[in-house]
């Protein structure tokens, strides 16, 4: 059902880019399951695909923004250089 409405919700907004903070909305959104998502962010950009229903709409991983992603990541800056990474 979330992902109907993620769906309707994107046929709505017309959105370019959806950026997915965390894990499990990468994958709830792309519809596929990441093995060792964090290992991938640490080498140094975000996961990035297209959006399974309309793939004009491109899909970036990055870890959430909450304290815990930034210290799984190594810290504000480094963070920092995944968002800097977005082409949005």
């Amino acid at each position: 059902a979330s992902c109907l409405v993620g769906s309707e919700m994107c046929k709505e907004t017309d959105p370019k880019v959806i950026v997915c903070l965390g894990k499990l909305v990468y994958e709830v959104v792309t519809d596929t399951t990441v093995k060792g998502y964090l290992k991938l962010l640490k080498k140094g950009a975000p996961l990035c695909t297209t959006y399974p229903q309309d793939e004009s709409i491109t899909v970036y991983g990055v870890p959430h923004p909450g304290s815990r992603g930034v210290q799984n990541i190594g810290g504000s800056e480094k963070m920092l250089e995944l968002w800097r990474k977005m082409k949005v």
